[in-house]
């Protein structure tokens, strides 16, 4: 009888334990089925956050937010995240239907920006668009987390001898990857889940949607979203289809050309370039700054062409250490000293 009691002790004690051991792998293969990987964009901790693309006025914070979205048994979705809330196209998303990370593993999150090779190129021949390539640029500085504080600063010319001061407005795109480690001392992950990627905003930029741009007001705000983007030059013996898709490329947010950001401009203040009136500007000290030229007018030498942004000099006069944004070799803030060395210049007036 003794002996009996032992092996039925013995016998519960080990359905026990191999429920206990069996316990995270039923509970996994219920659990819902993550189908895509994606990212919200909190603005100015308004505690809810939304799938871009978002435009911001310049210095406005903003939260990333990583988001597996999956699906239950029972067709339901659900949205493992740790963002506080979230609305999508409009919904609000229900509470019990956002869950932090519960499941088995050790999950981290990588954070890149999708990015032009090189803040600026310069086609040789007629080949095609295609040869400007965006890829990702892993942020590696950033947290491994699900939630971050948003940058968008560009990282594409990190490697060169002297990046670009960023004064904090431009456009910027984004993707996140998600891993899953079985151990944390692991070298790789089990599974991985990523949002789109630059093959993805390349072949269909009007559908991806994880874009953060930060422009500044009035008549700068189209020059000044294109900083961070790659400007993209063409030969002269471009073709029209090739001269079309560069246009598309830039309404799209992709890149941009010294004639995309004048047609953006003039078309910003309602002109083309048949109606847009050029003066002569002094620039030996007698004009008026935010008189004879104001932010956003556009400032020409030969063929080049600026953009005036901010009174740095004499305070009321528009004189050399004024400061435009240049398009020469990719779009930089540069001293009006810096670009232009005559005694005047022609000024298309689009702030009016």
């Amino acid at each position: 009888m003794e002996n009996r009691v032992l092996w039925v002790a013995l016998i519960v004690v080990a359905v026990l334990a191999a429920a206990l051991l069996l316990k995270p792998t039923v509970e996994e293969q219920l659990a819902p089925e993550i189908t895509h990987a994606w990212i919200a964009i909190e603005v100015d901790g308004e505690g809810v956050a939304r799938p871009g693309p978002v435009d911001l006025p310049v210095d406005t914070s903003f939260m990333l937010h990583g988001v597996l979205e999956a699906v239950t048994r029972d067709g339901r979705a659900v949205y493992y995240t740790e963002a506080p809330a979230l609305e999508i196209d409009g919904i609000r998303v229900a509470d019990e239907d956002l869950r932090p990370w519960d499941r088995p593993g050790d999950m981290r999150a990588r954070w890149s920006t999708l990015e032009g090779t090189l803040p600026y190129v310069e086609l040789k021949d007629e080949s095609t668009l295609a040869t400007s390539v965006i890829e990702p640029f892993l942020r590696a500085s950033w947290p491994l987390a699900w939630s971050i504080p948003g940058d968008l600063e560009p990282a594409n010319d990190d490697h060169l001898q002297n990046p670009r001061t960023f004064y904090g407005f431009g456009t910027q795109w984004l993707q996140i990857r998600f891993e899953r480690y079985s151990d944390e001392r692991d070298l790789l992950p089990e599974e991985t889940w990523a949002s789109p990627d630059a093959t993805a905003l390349w072949t269909d930029p009007s559908g991806f949607r994880a874009r953060i741009s930060a422009v500044l007001p009035g008549a700068l705000g189209p020059a000044s979203s294109v900083f961070g983007l790659t400007q993209l030059e063409l030969p002269a013996s471009a073709s029209e289809e090739q001269r079309q898709q560069l246009r598309d490329l830039a309404d799209a947010g992709l890149i941009f050309s010294r004639l995309t950001i004048i047609r953006d401009q003039l078309r910003a203040a309602g002109l083309g370039l048949d109606t847009v009136d050029w003066q002569l500007l002094s620039l030996t000290g007698d004009a008026v700054f935010g008189g004879d030229a104001s932010p956003g007018d556009l400032l020409q030498v030969g063929e080049r062409v600026t953009v005036l942004w901010r009174d740095e000099g004499t305070v009321g006069i528009v004189d050399g250490e004024d400061l435009v944004f240049d398009f020469y070799r990719g779009a930089a803030v540069r001293p009006l000293a810096e670009v232009f060395s005559g005694e005047a210049a022609k000024v298309a007036r689009l702030s009016l």
